[in-house]
């Protein structure tokens, strides 16, 4: 130890540069003591380490109490509360948001249907509007039209009209001039240009076709004299059919005819269904509580099933679903347009007026004609389909309908006749015909026809004759080489002999009913200017084909009086019903110069011209066919 020592005191002699070093030793050192001290200190601070951790301990126990024990569970308690609690507040904002959502919406509801409701007045003020423009329309493009006819007529009628008048020519009017072909430049009466101070009559040719006439350049509608009424005279504007605009020239209108189904073939006699089938008997039901009340009900609600003839549909100006037609100021005022207390005129179960009503016309079955005007405008025409079509023209009750259209074209002086039939059958089916003829429209010989039916005519009969002479010789000279033997049994036995008589007698019945169609048949086609058959199709605002009406202030007392109707509750503002269209006009007779015969008159006569020349064509085909075969 004391080497040890000394060791280290030279080391630090050395180190330290010490000059004067000095050392002294102590007692002898207790290393058990030390050692034991060393120990003691070694265990305090073991102690303190262990008290320490102790502490820690206590710390963790109680950070893993607090983390995950009772307080843990009241911790997660309180924050699942806290959590509960905003998720309430979440909702209840939620549902006070959709309530505002759903009042906003409710609000919004409301305003759209306040808008779609002021948007249908609006529109049905628009249509209303619309309805009283385009009867505005039509009634002043009446007006003008008769206007120009009359302007036309006194033109024609007097000449040259005296003073200073002018009108403007329309765009809707085309006038036609009848012309003597015979010298390029003639002489007619018409109106005044509007730039002419003078009057100019004479009438210039230009290239064959076209006249000029005050300024004018108007089309000549034939080379000959017209076949039909002079246009001038007309009191409506020329209708065309085809693409051709001005060659084929629409006679009258469109007509239509239906007729109607029923049950009396199948309920007559003593058979099954017509003793217990209810469709049979229901006009009849003699047990019902007040009895005559509902037999005469049943009796007008069923009365189409026994009657063909009786009316049906309804006036679309008194149906609500008629968008184009309704007439919502006439709710009320049916008495205006129909007799009421009538109960064919009005159905006693739905107060609604009927559309369609019979009209008999020769050489027609019993049924419900419709004739389209020309004189109605494109608008009106448009009404009037659209009246057939809402007031149930074509019901299931339909049978058969037939469809007509007479148009002539000048030109090539050809009637056309165009007919289509619909036949309703049991099974649903409709079976459709349609017939296209062109047939020749001869001229009188009184209005220079004659040339034209002798240029026909001559060339066939002078055919015909040699035929038959060469006939007549063939037949001589089979006899002359056949002496003694009867006539009949060699002309049997010879077929070229037999031909040649044959074709002969079919050539003679061609000629002949050529002879009778361009002599008889044809000029029986006379078409009037124009058709009146109701009072006023162009301008009613109901019951648009009310038949033509004879106007006269005792005609509406009488017929007040046969009604049982008061003034108020049948005249406009107790005015007389003195022009067509007005208010009451059904109290008034019917027109004396009604055109339905004059209509029936004309079919009639067109059907025999169109079966005429059918039969000529055949027998002209026949005898050409025998003509190829010898």
């Amino acid at each position: 130890m004391d080497a040890s020592m000394q060791a280290m005191d030279d080391a630090l002699v050395n180190n330290m540069g010490a000059t004067n070093t000095s050392r002294q030793n102590s007692d002898e050192v207790d290393l058990v003591a030390v050692y034991m001290s060393a120990i003691t200190s070694s265990l305090q601070a073991l102690d303190q380490r262990i008290t320490g951790l102790s502490t820690t301990s206590t710390s963790l126990s109680r950070a893993v109490t607090s983390t995950f024990g009772d307080e843990a569970e009241a911790q997660e308690a309180t924050k699942e509360l806290d959590i509960t609690t905003a998720f309430q507040g979440l909702v209840t904002d939620f549902s006070y948001m959709v309530a505002n959502l759903s009042s906003l919406a409710d609000q919004a509801a409301a305003k759209f249907d306040q808008q779609a409701a002021a948007a249908a007045n609006l529109s049905a003020a628009i249509t209303d509007t619309i309805t009283s423009m385009r009867d505005s329309a039509a009634l002043a493009e009446a007006l003008q039209h008769k206007y120009v006819e009359q302007t036309l007529m006194l033109d024609a009628a007097t000449g040259a009209a005296t003073g200073e008048w002018s009108c403007n020519r329309t765009k809707l009017w085309k006038p036609a001039f009848s012309v003597d072909r015979s010298a390029e430049v003639s002489t007619t009466s018409g109106r005044r240009l509007l730039a002419f101070g003078t009057a100019v009559e004479d009438v210039t040719v230009i290239e064959d076709q076209t006249l000029l006439w005050q300024g004018y350049q108007i089309p000549v509608a034939a080379k000959e004299k017209n076949w039909v009424v002079d246009v001038t005279d007309a009191p409506e504007p020329a209708r065309y059919a085809g693409a051709a605009i001005g060659h084929n020239r629409v006679i009258a209108g469109l007509y239509l005819h239906t007729i109607r189904r029923t049950s009396n073939a199948e309920c007559s006699g003593t058979g099954f269904r017509a003793l217990f089938d209810f469709s049979c008997q229901r006009s009849a039901v003699p047990l019902a509580r007040n009895a005559s009340v509902v037999n005469q009900y049943l009796a007008h609600l069923f009365a189409g099933d026994t009657n063909d003839v009786y009316p049906y549909g309804v006036d679309p100006a008194f149906l609500r679903s008629s968008a184009s037609l309704y007439r919502p100021e006439l709710q009320g005022k049916e008495a205006w347009f129909y007799n009421t207390s009538d109960p064919v005129e009005v159905s006693p179960i739905t107060g609604t007026p009927y559309g369609f009503f019979h009209q008999p016309v020769k050489g027609y079955p019993r049924g419900f004609p419709v004739l389209l005007p020309n004189k109605l405008s494109q608008a009106r025409s448009a009404s009037a389909l659209q009246y057939l079509i809402d007031g149930n023209y074509l019901d299931t009750k339909s049978k058969h309908m037939t469809v007509e259209l007479l148009t002539l074209n000048a030109d090539l002086q050809v009637l056309g006749y165009t007919q289509l039939i619909f036949d309703w059958k049991k099974d649903g089916a409709i079976q459709g015909f349609v017939d296209v003829q062109a047939v020749p429209a001869v001229h009188l010989a009184a209005e220079g026809g004659l040339s034209h039916i002798a240029g026909w005519l001559v060339p066939l009969w002078l055919l015909c004759a040699a035929f038959w002479v060469t006939a007549v010789l063939e037949a001589n000279k089979l006899l002359a080489h056949s002496e003694g033997k009867h006539w009949f049994p060699v002309f049997i036995s010879s077929g070229d002999t037999l031909l040649n008589l044959a074709t002969a007698i079919i050539m003679l019945a061609a000629v002949a009913m050529l002879s009778a169609y361009c002599s008889q048949i044809a000029p029986a086609v006379s078409p009037a200017a124009t058709y009146n058959m109701y009072d006023a199709a162009t301008t009613s605002k109901a019951r648009m084909f009310m038949p033509a009406k004879a106007y006269s202030d005792a005609a509406v007392d009488q017929g007040l009086v046969n009604a049982n109707f008061s003034s108020t509750a049948v005249l406009d503002g107790g005015q007389y019903p003195s022009s067509p269209g007005d208010a009451g006009r059904w109290l008034l007779p019917d027109a004396a110069g009604r055109d339905w015969e004059g209509w029936s008159h004309l079919m009639a006569a067109v059907h025999s011209m169109a079966g005429s020349w059918a039969a000529y064509t055949l027998l002209q085909g026949i005898v050409l066919l025998l003509l190829i075969f010898k």
